[in-house]
């Protein structure tokens, strides 16, 4: 049995960011105007550094919508990649059998001591992200990514 499915971030919650910290920047700047400095070098340093920030997040925030994530169910295995532009990158690989919870974040088991293997989600605040708690040579580890419902209940269907 095989199940797969690609998250792609969504583009209008980069724009409303990239809106707001053009927004912030600009009344920085304007901010800077009313502070006594020394030199005038010094706010012309001030509003270099404001640009080169301003830029450097907005294109880290671009980029980050040529990412997506790709979660697949392949015969007893959960496989996870990323890709960035048309690169394919495995960042995880768990066997069915191998995992303890699979679900929402609020209920996943508390007495579990977990390391954290990373975020395989695409949303910005994580509303709708999953957590998967697997054991590994044993070793607890646990992730995160956002599949759909159709999804988690084909990895439950296996799980049983």
């Amino acid at each position: 049995m095989m199940h797969r499915e690609i998250v792609v971030r969504k583009k209008a919650p980069v724009i409303a960011i990239s809106l707001v910290i053009i927004t912030c920047m600009l009344y920085i700047h304007e901010g800077l105007k009313f502070i006594k400095f020394e030199s005038i070098n010094t706010l012309k340093l001030c509003n270099i550094i404001i640009i080169a920030f301003t830029i450097l997040i907005l294109l880290r925030e671009i980029l980050s919508c040529s990412i997506s994530y790709k979660y697949a169910v392949i015969a007893d295995k959960l496989i996870v990649n990323k890709i960035f532009r048309s690169n394919e990158r495995n960042l995880a690989s768990v066997k069915i059998s191998d995992i303890q919870y699979i679900g929402p974040k609020s209920d996943a088991p508390k007495g579990i001591k977990c390391k954290s293997v990373g975020s395989f989600a695409c949303n910005l605040f994580g509303k709708s992200t999953c957590t998967c708690i697997y054991k590994r040579d044993n070793q607890y580890y646990r992730f995160s990514f956002e599949p759909s419902s159709k999804f988690i209940c084909r990895i439950n269907e296996k799980l049983i």
